[in-house]
C-alpha cells in the first residue's frame, strides 16, 4: 500500500533539519506500514497542490491512500507558458516542445 501525500511547506518540512525523516508524512506512513510519497513543495497553491495530487495519480497505479493538506485560499499561482516549436529538417516532421514554468507567488 502507498499513501501519496501534498500540500505546502508545513507538509513538505520545510524547516526541518533531515526532511526525509522527520516530516510528518513520513511517521504516518511508518504507522500505517505504508510506502510514502510526498509530493508537497514550498509555497503550493491549492491549484498546484491538486494538479500534483492528479499527476501522481495518473503516473503511478500503485497508490492507495490520498492525504491532502490544503493551503491558504489567498495563495495564486501565476503559470507562465513558454512555447517553442522545433523543425527536424531530415525527416520534415515537427517537434512541439513545451516548457511548463510555475511561479507560486
Amino acid at each position: 500500500m502507498t499513501l501519496l501525500v501534498s500540500g505546502c511547506s508545513f507538509t513538505y518540512g520545510d524547516e526541518l533539519m533531515d526532511r526525509q525523516s522527520q516530516r510528518w508524512s513520513t511517521h504516518l506512513g511508518e504507522l500505517m506500514q505504508m510506502d510514502v510519497i510526498n509530493v508537497a513543495a514550498n509555497g503550493n497553491s491549492n491549484k498546484a497542490i491538486w494538479r500534483s495530487v492528479k499527476e501522481q495519480l495518473i503516473n503511478d497505479n500503485n497508490i492507495t491512500h490520498v492525504l491532502v493538506l490544503w493551503s491558504a485560499i489567498e495563495r495564486v499561482e501565476i503559470l507562465k507558458l513558454d512555447y517553442h516549436i522545433q523543425y527536424d529538417m531530415d525527416d520534415g516532421e515537427s517537434v512541439k516542445n513545451t516548457v511548463l514554468k510555475f511561479m507560486c507567488v
